[in-house]
């Protein structure tokens, strides 16, 4: 007999201890019970909230693929356009030329970025001003 298969022959004889049928058997009865409390509804909540959370974590992370330069999903130009749709207006951001970003020339806003998150944004914001 080879030295793999004494070794897990070892390891069965041990663990036969502590993992056989009868000893299985107690801990799924222990668990069906513990589970017999908790409704399907919950259950369904847990799975839903574990896998929300996976897709978050895996879609923070998959920048690290590319390194840690600020890409075309930059946040912060983000809040600066949703910021200049509500100071001046919907229809001012496609007359936008930014100065501060794109340093000497600028950026031409309308043809250089999407607009679509920034009013968005800037919907809820003048929205939520009218309420309060």
């Amino acid at each position: 007999m080879s030295a793999t298969g004494r070794a897990l022959r070892k390891v069965r004889s041990v663990m036969g201890r502590y993992i056989n049928r009868e000893v299985l058997a107690d801990r799924v009865d222990g668990i069906r019970k513990a589970a017999s409390g908790v409704s399907r509804g919950t259950v369904l909540e847990y799975i839903a909230l574990g896998l929300i959370m996976i897709i978050a974590v895996a879609v923070r992370i998959m920048p690290i693929r590319w390194g840690y330069y600020l890409n075309e999903f930059d946040p912060y130009l983000q809040w600066r356009m949703a910021q200049y749709t509500v100071d001046h207006g919907f229809l001012a951001w496609f007359q936008w030329h930014d100065s501060m970003s794109w340093y000497p020339y600028g950026a031409d806003m309308p043809t250089w970025n999407l607009y679509g998150e920034a009013f968005v944004v800037a919907a809820i914001v003048l929205r939520y001003a009218q309420w309060v």
